[in-house]
């Protein structure tokens, strides 16, 4: 009888300790994809600021370069037009 009572306690022993095990699993695997998530999220962010500077800095270097062109023409400094 002792020995069946032992043997009970430690299937549940067993039995709590594999539930706590997968409770933890599971935990670990949704902290994981949130993370992922996230990681995601950040990326696509990241692409889209990279993509609106990249196109900021294309409008700004194309003003400098008209407003050199027109500061020549008005200095006098291109040559006549054939």
């Amino acid at each position: 009888v002792k020995l069946l009572n032992k043997m009970k306690e430690e299937a549940a022993k067993h039995k709590d300790v594999e539930l706590r095990r997968n409770r933890e699993i599971a935990q670990l695997r949704k902290n994981l994809a949130r993370e992922r998530n996230t990681i995601r999220t950040l990326e696509a962010e990241k692409r889209v600021k990279e993509a609106v500077l990249k196109e900021e800095t294309r409008g700004s270097n194309s003003i400098k370069e008209n407003a050199t062109c027109m500061s020549n023409k008005a200095a006098g400094k291109v040559g006549p037009r054939h």
